[in-house]
């Protein structure tokens, strides 16, 4: 079955490490078929932030 995962943060390096932890977590029962990222900046204030969705099915 095809699944999604959804991340968020205010810092490339902190979204970058969540999603390798949970590839790692999963990596046995799981098969990634797209990692799509992408940024934004919130209205309330003025740095960019990070979401990225990983789309995978489970095994």
């Amino acid at each position: 079955m095809i699944q999604v995962k959804l991340f968020q943060s205010g810092n490339s390096r902190l979204i970058e490490e969540e999603i390798n932890q949970f590839l790692q977590e999963n990596a046995n029962s799981i098969k990634v078929v797209d990692i799509k990222y992408t940024t934004y900046v919130p209205s309330e204030r003025l740095s960019c932030a990070w979401t990225a969705m990983v789309i995978y099915e489970t095994l």
